[in-house]
């Protein structure tokens, strides 16, 4: 075997070999500050991490309590080499700012979120809104996913995701190729989506849910996310409840 070599060339080669794992139960980790201090605890108080932690999707380390805050509030979709194209977004309106969202078809606070679009055409010239469907609330959802990622007509399946009116059966294609909802479903799973409308605006900032004024939110300061309490939508069981409106599965 060669002897190694001073200096390392190849990125991979950098990476530490993993050699033993073992699952802890932390649930929930939280950041805070004590005696000047950034420290990483459980949400059960049991364990504290100190050190440096790395976030890989921004490949940089979180030095600060504020570089911690944007880590969690941001989530920037190229840089984390998903291009939102190969997810079939049903993409609305015309503007060079582009907000991607995570629907379910069936998903009451996703259809309020859709007529703050279009009651708003201001909205459709400044941003570019892709939609993509994902089943979050059961079979009926996964069937309708299907058959809006299906459609011949983008702009019908489009129409019906936004006006909630499946009433019409979507002419489908066929063969279908079923490729941008897989990787729309493996997406949502990577970013830890377990209820909708989950929304990513232009400059990566990330609203849960739906802020009373989710059109507001889309304008306002860009140093701040949509506070927690604002929140409502539709969720799977297994997340925090945040706001009033929660739809379970």
């Amino acid at each position: 075997m060669p002897a190694a070599s001073s200096q390392v060339t190849d990125p991979a080669a950098a990476s530490p070999r993993i050699e033993s794992i073992v699952a802890m139960p932390i649930g929930a980790l939280k950041a805070v500050v004590s005696n000047g201090e950034l420290l990483y605890i459980s949400d059960s108080g049991r364990y504290v991490l100190r050190g440096t932690l790395f976030d890989a999707w921004e490949r940089k380390p979180l030095k600060s309590i504020d570089e911690v805050r944007e880590s969690v509030t941001h989530v920037n979709l190229e840089r984390m080499g998903i291009a939102v194209a190969e997810l079939g977004p049903l993409t609305y309106g015309t503007g060079k700012e582009r907000v991607t969202v995570f629907a379910d078809p069936k998903c009451p606070w996703c259809a309020k979120l859709m007529k703050q679009v279009t009651d708003k055409p201001e909205l459709a010239k400044r941003y570019a809104f892709d939609f993509i469907a994902i089943p979050v609330l059961g079979p009926e959802s996964q069937r309708l996913v299907r058959e809006l990622g299906c459609a011949k007509d983008r702009k019908a399946a489009l129409n019906a995701l936004m006006s909630e009116d499946y009433g019409k059966p979507l002419e489908q294609q066929k063969p279908c190729d079923l490729k941008p909802i897989q990787k729309a479903m493996v997406t949502a799973q990577l970013l830890g989506i377990h209820g909708v409308p989950y929304t990513i605006r232009a400059d990566s900032m990330v609203s849960r849910g739906l802020p009373a004024d989710w059109a507001g939110w889309l304008v306002a300061d860009r140093t701040h996310p949509a506070r927690d309490g604002g929140d409502t939508g539709s969720r799977t069981a297994g997340e925090r409840r945040v706001g009033a409106g929660v739809a379970k599965k």
